[in-house]
C-alpha cells in the first residue's frame, strides 16, 4: 500500500461521513499520476469490501468504501462503511 498510504492517512483523518474527490486530488495527496488503468477501468474503483488490491486497501482500512465514481468527471465519492 505505500503507494497509497498518503491517501490511507488522508481518509483516516477524515471525520466527514462522505467526501469526493476528483482524481487530480487524490494524484497531489499521493504525491504521483493514478495508473492509466484508474481512467479507464471502473473495476479499478470497484463497489463493495472484498478485494486485496494495494489503493482499495487504502481506503478499506481507513475506514471507507467507494460509494460512486464517475469515470467521465474523474471523480470518486468515498463514504464511511458502517459499524
Amino acid at each position: 500500500m505505500a503507494k497509497y498510504a498518503p491517501l490511507h492517512e488522508h481518509l483516516k483523518s477524515q471525520i466527514k461521513v462522505e467526501i469526493v474527490m476528483d482524481f487530480g486530488e487524490i494524484e497531489k495527496i499521493i504525491g504521483s499520476k493514478l495508473p492509466p488503468s484508474a481512467r479507464k477501468y471502473s473495476a479499478w474503483w470497484a463497489k463493495g469490501e472484498a478485494g486485496q488490491h494495494v489503493q482499495k486497501r487504502a481506503w478499506l482500512d481507513a475506514g471507507y468504501i467507494v460509494e460512486n465514481f464517475d469515470i467521465i468527471r474523474q471523480r470518486v465519492t468515498f463514504q464511511r462503511r458502517r459499524s
